[in-house]
């Protein structure tokens, strides 16, 4: 992927992919990598939900995850 030495992740309440095809596609040298769902019910959301996405941004590798509000 890209440069092992830095990794971004940000913290998303349920927009995670949403946010990552914006910067995808606002930046060169962006494009997602992984798309991970949930594979069954839980009790924050629902088999299919989009937990993490993986993506480079900038040439930099980055997570954006769904962890719900950060109260």
């Amino acid at each position: 992927m890209a440069d092992d030495k830095l990794a971004l992740c940000l913290w998303f309440a349920t927009e995670a992919e949403e946010a990552a095809n914006f910067y995808c596609d606002l930046f060169p040298q962006s494009e997602i990598a992984s798309v991970d769902r949930s594979p069954s019910d839980w009790p924050g959301g629902k088999a299919g939900d989009v937990i993490t996405v993986g993506f480079t941004l900038l040439g930099v590798r980055a997570m954006a995850m769904n962890g719900g509000p950060g109260d």
